[in-house]
């Protein structure tokens, strides 16, 4: 096997990748994002169409070869998405990695998601796994920021346990429709004011939902400004979300970010746990690396 195609399709979505297996390198990346081509806004024949179609266009410009592997990944497996697979479970062996998939065509093969006893997973454990592939089996913790973060406990070379965090989600709701939204600037800053994140980084060990109406008494009472406020906030839930890692046994993190949220999450689990050593993935790198495992595991 020369190349393979790298897909994940989310609810917005949809991502594919030509990669050199010999470097896992992306010659030939695709990404359509908008609001006509999510999971959401179109059926699944639709959604079969569109990938064939993509697929057919990508294999075209990359070189004509025709029976190059496709492992697809993300919500293309769900309720919304082109076939509903049924959920892998725990633990999961990630030198294995037997999660139930389906071959589409004849070389095109749609991957599920994992489940837990109160808890979901759909394209996040492609990510763990290839991030997972530098342990060697220790153990460590991997950690996706995202609207809805996951945490991941790696053991005996094992997905064990997750959770997820709505993080990102409670960030978007107090901002746009809450007594906090008069608080904090209309347009997000880009920019961040790291002693304000601090600031709510050592507020999350008090009690989340008084702190949170300090936000706006504060801003009465002391004048703080909206961008103070939004990096207050980020760093008030950020740092709620990783209040968990004080019981890890595991002295590693896996954290696979990009942009501004892999910047705040190294600043937040440097400032809490500085004894932590913290290893950090891009998603687009995770995601291929985890793919490649998977069709290694198909093909075997």
């Amino acid at each position: 096997m020369e190349y393979f195609i790298s897909c994940d399709w989310g609810t917005t979505a949809l991502r594919l990748r030509w990669v050199k297996v010999s470097e896992l390198k992306v010659l030939h990346p695709v990404h359509l994002n908008n609001s006509g081509l999510g999971q959401l806004n179109l059926s699944a024949d639709e959604k079969k169409e569109l990938l064939d179609q993509q697929l057919q266009l990508l294999i075209k410009e990359a070189s004509g070869t025709v029976d190059v592997p496709c492992v697809l990944s993300g919500m293309a497996s769900s309720t919304i998405g082109i076939r509903e697979l049924p959920y892998g479970t725990l633990p999961l062996t990630l030198s294995t990695f037997v999660i139930p998939y389906e071959r589409l065509e004849e070389n095109v093969y749609l991957v599920s998601g994992i489940a837990g006893s109160e808890d979901v997973m759909r394209g996040e454990e492609v990510q763990v796994l290839g991030a997972a592939q530098s342990l060697n089996g220790q153990s460590a913790l991997a950690i996706l920021p995202g609207t809805h973060s996951k945490h991941a406990l790696l053991e005996n070379n094992a997905m064990i346990s997750f959770k997820t965090y709505l993080s990102g989600e409670l960030f978007a709701i107090l901002r746009q429709h809450s007594i906090l939204s008069h608080s904090l600037p209309e347009v997000p800053n880009e920019s961040t004011d790291f002693l304000a994140f601090q600031d709510g980084l050592s507020a999350s060990m008090g009690e989340l939902l008084n702190t949170l109406f300090t936000i706006r008494a504060r801003q009465l009472l002391q004048g703080k400004g909206p961008d103070y406020n939004q990096d207050f906030l980020s760093g008030l839930l950020i740092g709620t979300e990783l209040q968990g890692l004080s019981q890890l046994t595991a002295s590693q993190i896996l954290l696979i970010a990009d942009g501004k949220l892999a910047v705040l999450y190294q600043h937040a689990l440097s400032f809490l746990f500085p004894k932590l050593t913290v290893h950090l993935f891009s998603t687009e790198e995770a995601t291929i690396l985890g793919h490649y495992q998977l069709i290694k595991t198909i093909h075997a």
